[in-house]
């Protein structure tokens, strides 16, 4: 163990919770019971004129999407043969200390898609990879 880690260690270990106040207890629970009610009020509506919009959409793409012989235009007289994504990989990194103080850990995702196109006059065939690497959130470590 090395002596910026102990101090890291030692800082994390003094770190306690305090205890949540009655009045802000209260308060809370005033503010869940408000948001569920106001939740029930709008999710129907919202429902009830945005399903008859996807259902619209998803035909309309269905029927103006090209079918699986036409080519691409970006890539024009290739047609695509074959697409794959490989698994998500995630990861957790080592923790890094937020201006406020608190720790977090940064969430890494890893994955590509490879995507085959062949040329039917030619013969020839091109694979096309594509790996991405972004790192997408932080994970707060709780400290007690």
């Amino acid at each position: 163990m090395t002596e910026d880690t102990r101090d890291i260690e030692n800082a994390l270990r003094e770190l306690r919770p305090r205890a949540l106040s009655p009045a802000l207890q209260a308060s809370i629970a005033r503010g869940m019971a408000d948001a569920s009610e106001s939740k029930r009020n709008t999710v129907i509506p919202f429902l009830a004129w945005t399903a008859p919009l996807a259902a619209a959409a998803a035909v309309a793409w269905v029927v103006l999407s090209p079918s699986e012989t036409a080519s691409s235009p970006a890539l024009p007289g290739l047609r695509l043969v074959r697409a794959e994504q490989a698994p998500t990989e995630i990861a957790l990194l080592e923790p890094v200390k937020l201006d406020d103080g608190t720790f977090a850990r940064p969430m890494r995702m890893r994955w590509s898609n490879a995507a085959q196109y062949r040329d039917v006059k030619a013969g020839a065939e091109l694979i096309r990879y594509a790996p991405h690497d972004e790192i997408i959130g932080l994970v707060p470590i709780e400290t007690y």
